[in-house]
Protein backbone atom coordinates (compact mmCIF):
# COMPACT_ATOMS: atom_id res chain seq x y z
CA UNK A 1 0.00 0.00 0.00
CA UNK A 2 1.50 3.52 -0.41
CA UNK A 3 -0.16 7.15 -0.04
CA UNK A 4 -0.39 10.12 2.03
CA UNK A 5 -1.66 9.26 5.85
CA UNK A 6 -2.15 6.07 5.75
CA UNK A 7 -0.55 4.63 9.02
CA UNK A 8 -3.60 3.90 10.36
CA UNK A 9 -3.72 1.07 8.08
CA UNK A 10 -0.28 -0.54 9.25
CA UNK A 11 0.84 -2.22 12.58
CA UNK A 12 4.14 -0.30 13.29
CA UNK A 13 2.25 2.46 14.30
CA UNK A 14 4.10 5.53 12.19
CA UNK A 15 2.76 9.04 12.42
CA UNK A 16 -0.25 9.63 10.12
CA UNK A 17 0.59 13.51 10.10
CA UNK A 18 3.01 16.93 10.46
CA UNK A 19 2.17 20.14 11.05
CA UNK A 20 3.43 22.62 8.33
CA UNK A 21 4.66 26.39 8.88
CA UNK A 22 1.37 27.42 8.45
CA UNK A 23 -0.25 25.01 10.99
CA UNK A 24 -2.01 23.25 8.20
CA UNK A 25 -1.71 19.53 9.00
CA UNK A 26 0.36 17.38 6.02
CA UNK A 27 -0.10 13.91 5.28
CA UNK A 28 3.02 11.88 5.24
CA UNK A 29 3.81 9.77 2.21
CA UNK A 30 3.94 6.11 3.39
CA UNK A 31 4.47 2.93 1.76
CA UNK A 32 4.36 -0.52 3.44
CA UNK A 33 3.94 -4.09 2.42
CA UNK A 34 3.55 -7.81 3.29
CA UNK A 35 4.89 -11.09 1.44
CA UNK A 36 4.66 -14.54 2.54
CA UNK A 37 6.07 -18.04 1.21
CA UNK A 38 4.00 -21.00 2.86
CA UNK A 39 4.97 -24.44 1.82
CA UNK A 40 3.67 -28.15 3.20
CA UNK A 41 6.78 -30.61 2.58
CA UNK A 42 4.92 -33.63 3.99
CA UNK A 43 1.42 -34.21 5.16
CA UNK A 44 2.46 -33.05 8.71
CA UNK A 45 4.60 -30.33 8.22
CA UNK A 46 3.86 -26.99 7.54
CA UNK A 47 6.24 -24.40 6.87
CA UNK A 48 6.40 -20.53 6.44
CA UNK A 49 8.19 -17.38 5.90
CA UNK A 50 6.91 -13.81 6.27
CA UNK A 51 8.12 -10.59 5.51
CA UNK A 52 7.01 -7.11 6.09
CA UNK A 53 7.65 -3.65 6.40
CA UNK A 54 6.86 0.19 6.77
CA UNK A 55 8.41 3.41 5.89
CA UNK A 56 7.16 6.61 6.18
CA UNK A 57 9.14 9.76 4.15
CA UNK A 58 10.69 12.66 5.59
CA UNK A 59 8.62 15.89 5.47
CA UNK A 60 11.47 18.41 6.66
CA UNK A 61 10.53 22.17 7.60
CA UNK A 62 13.51 24.84 8.73
CA UNK A 63 12.10 24.34 11.71
CA UNK A 64 12.13 21.43 14.66
CA UNK A 65 9.02 22.38 15.84
CA UNK A 66 6.98 21.66 12.55
CA UNK A 67 7.43 18.43 9.93
CA UNK A 68 8.92 14.80 10.79
CA UNK A 69 12.51 13.85 9.98
CA UNK A 70 13.89 17.05 11.21
CA UNK A 71 17.72 17.23 9.79
CA UNK A 72 18.44 19.78 13.14
CA UNK A 73 17.46 17.25 15.67
CA UNK A 74 20.65 15.16 17.42
CA UNK A 75 20.65 11.21 17.89
CA UNK A 76 23.71 11.57 19.90
CA UNK A 77 21.47 10.54 23.28
CA UNK A 78 20.19 7.29 21.59
CA UNK A 79 23.92 5.51 22.34
CA UNK A 80 24.05 6.13 25.78
CA UNK A 81 21.43 4.52 28.51
CA UNK A 82 18.81 6.24 30.53
CA UNK A 83 19.74 9.52 28.01
CA UNK A 84 16.98 11.17 25.91
CA UNK A 85 17.03 10.61 22.55
CA UNK A 86 15.09 12.48 19.63
CA UNK A 87 15.27 10.14 16.74
CA UNK A 88 12.09 9.87 14.96
CA UNK A 89 11.66 6.37 12.98
CA UNK A 90 11.46 6.50 9.48
CA UNK A 91 11.53 2.71 9.22
CA UNK A 92 10.30 -1.03 10.83
CA UNK A 93 10.67 -4.34 9.16
CA UNK A 94 10.49 -7.51 10.09
CA UNK A 95 11.23 -11.41 8.97
CA UNK A 96 9.30 -14.47 10.41
CA UNK A 97 10.20 -18.01 9.83
CA UNK A 98 8.58 -21.28 11.75
CA UNK A 99 6.79 -24.54 11.14
CA UNK A 100 3.88 -26.47 12.44
CA UNK A 101 4.35 -30.26 12.61
CA UNK A 102 1.19 -32.55 13.14
CA UNK A 103 1.55 -35.11 16.14
CA UNK A 104 -1.51 -36.34 16.01
CA UNK A 105 -4.59 -36.45 14.45
CA UNK A 106 -7.45 -38.77 15.19
CA UNK A 107 -10.78 -38.98 16.75
CA UNK A 108 -10.05 -37.29 19.77
CA UNK A 109 -8.98 -33.62 18.35
CA UNK A 110 -5.69 -32.55 17.06
CA UNK A 111 -2.30 -32.28 18.50
CA UNK A 112 0.04 -29.46 17.19
CA UNK A 113 3.77 -27.89 17.97
CA UNK A 114 4.84 -25.04 16.40
CA UNK A 115 8.09 -22.90 16.45
CA UNK A 116 8.69 -19.27 15.15
CA UNK A 117 11.66 -17.17 15.17
CA UNK A 118 11.55 -13.26 14.17
CA UNK A 119 13.83 -10.35 13.80
CA UNK A 120 11.93 -6.84 13.90
CA UNK A 121 14.62 -4.00 13.31
CA UNK A 122 13.68 -0.64 13.74
CA UNK A 123 15.47 2.54 11.69
CA UNK A 124 15.56 6.45 12.47
CA UNK A 125 16.25 9.22 10.22
CA UNK A 126 19.86 10.49 10.13
CA UNK A 127 20.10 13.64 12.26
CA UNK A 128 22.39 16.90 11.24
CA UNK A 129 25.55 14.78 12.10
CA UNK A 130 24.45 11.93 10.00
CA UNK A 131 23.87 9.57 12.97
CA UNK A 132 20.57 7.10 12.11
CA UNK A 133 20.23 4.82 15.34
CA UNK A 134 18.57 1.40 14.86
CA UNK A 135 17.49 -1.24 16.65
CA UNK A 136 16.31 -4.68 16.49
CA UNK A 137 15.00 -7.55 18.35
CA UNK A 138 15.52 -11.46 18.11
CA UNK A 139 11.63 -13.39 18.96
CA UNK A 140 11.74 -17.20 19.79
CA UNK A 141 8.14 -18.99 19.91
CA UNK A 142 6.87 -21.96 20.60
CA UNK A 143 3.69 -23.25 20.69
CA UNK A 144 1.45 -26.23 21.62
CA UNK A 145 -1.71 -26.98 20.87
CA UNK A 146 -4.67 -29.28 21.12
CA UNK A 147 -7.68 -28.57 19.13
CA UNK A 148 -10.80 -31.38 21.01
CA UNK A 149 -13.04 -30.86 17.44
Amino acid sequence: MIGDGIRRYGPAQLPDFAFAPNGAIKPLEEYMGMRGLVGHPTPVWDTYLFAGGEHVMRYNTVSTIYGYGDYELTNSGCYIENRSCSAQITTVWQLAAGFWHDLYKGNSGDIRIGLEDSITRREAFSDILGDAPHSHENILMTSFRYYPF
